[in-house]
């Protein structure tokens, strides 16, 4: 029920911050953004109040071309962004970028905004705006999260290729093997009465948690694969003990190792 809202150049502080039912994304989210780079943000916003357009904010902060297409990426930008697309704004970025090291004469000096950027005067090209999901992958590599949707939703056109059995589903399937994927989320390595390893893991399918056992034959040969949170395809048997349904996993694997060996999707099979 919390509404999620992405960085924002007049809205976010370092860390996140919280107003009812929303809560802001802060700048230390967004992977590569210089601490220099921040700092100048928040201390000039604070010195001068919110930015009204991109050449204010480029004029002020003196924010280098890296820091600035960061933050046009993760949509900190969309707010003072006029009608510009994110294409438009990385483009004015790139373009100022690449004739100032050519030389100011390919673009007159009143074509410029005093924060170096080009003006609009300029014919920036009518390029149309990322897709929704091209902006939740942006958001995914930028902050490690997704904002308006599950991380599973990246995968949604690869992970057609399965016959994949939902969370919600399990209850239909006792009894029987399943082919699963999901995000890793947490893992409790134990030990049998034997001393072996093995471990309980948890995935989520973005339709619910799956509560799995990896057995010390199975945990013995693939739980090196578990190293980040994926996501990853299982096929396990579906369980029920005291109404508690888990999988057996029997097979694990990441996801983009599954659809290498898969090969294109025109000619494979489905798994």
């Amino acid at each position: 029920g919390v509404t999620i809202l992405s960085p924002d150049v007049n809205a976010s502080e370092w860390r996140c911050t919280g107003a009812g039912r929303a809560l802001r994304v802060g700048l230390q989210f967004i992977k590569g953004l210089s601490s220099d780079g921040a700092d100048r943000l928040l201390a000039e916003r604070a010195r001068g109040g919110p930015y009204q357009s991109l050449e204010a904010l480029r004029a002020r902060t003196a924010l280098t071309n890296d820091d600035f297409r960061l933050l046009v990426k993760v949509g900190a930008c969309d707010a003072i962004a006029s009608d510009w697309t994110r294409p438009q704004m990385l483009w004015m970025i790139d373009s100022s970028s690449s004739r100032v090291q050519r030389g100011t004469s390919e673009v007159p000096r009143s074509a410029r905004d005093e924060g170096g950027l080009v003006r609009e005067s300029c014919r920036i090209p009518p390029l149309r705006d990322y897709s929704p999901e091209r902006k939740r992958q942006d958001a995914w590599t930028l902050l490690s999260f997704c904002l308006d949707a599950h991380p599973m939703a990246l995968h949604a056109e690869s992970l057609r290729r399965f016959r994949l059995v939902p969370s919600n589903r399990l209850h239909e399937h006792i009894g029987r093997s399943v082919l699963m994927a999901g995000m890793y989320t947490t893992g409790k390595p134990v030990h049998t009465a034997k001393d072996e390893p093995m471990q309980f893991a948890t995935f989520d399918d973005g339709e619910g948690l799956v509560e799995c056992v990896l057995f010390p034959d199975v945990y013995r040969e693939r739980s090196h694969v578990l190293f980040d949170q994926g996501p990853f395809i299982f096929r396990g048997k579906v369980e029920e003990e005291f109404g508690a349904i888990t999988v057996t996993v029997s097979q694990l694997e990441r996801l983009e190792r599954m659809l290498a060996r898969m090969g294109p999707a025109g000619g494979a099979a489905r798994a």
